[in-house]
């Protein structure tokens, strides 16, 4: 799975991913220059809101969840047992990346996470 997450971080645009369990845990990171937990805690808190929120609506689950904010972009993507996390620059055009990213969450379902 390393491999998968080296490849989707060749994309340019992307500064980093991660996979994440429900509990928050991380399976498997490549960061770069980020700091695991931190990233990890914010993408946790993040699907945790989303999911609560949707919840609270009556809907059961997001496919993909996109955060925007002035230092970039994350890109959270179900991979039912675990999430994908992809970090982008705030510049990156996403049609692209976005490909790449749901190719790089097809793998991971694929290798069983």
């Amino acid at each position: 799975m390393i491999e998968i997450l080296e490849d989707l971080n060749q994309v340019a645009g992307v500064k980093g991913s991660m996979v994440l369990t429900r509990d928050g845990i991380v399976v498997h990171a490549r960061l770069g220059d980020l700091e695991e937990s931190t990233v990890a805690a914010q993408a946790s808190a993040m699907i945790g809101q989303s999911l609560r929120g949707l919840e609270a609506v009556g809907r059961d689950g997001f496919q993909r969840l996109i955060l925007t904010a002035s230092w970039g972009r994350m890109v959270f993507v179900d991979l039912e047992m675990a999430y994908l996390v992809a970090i982008t620059s705030r510049t990156t055009r996403l049609d692209n990346v976005l490909i790449e990213i749901d190719s790089t969450a097809y793998r991971i379902r694929n290798r069983r996470v």
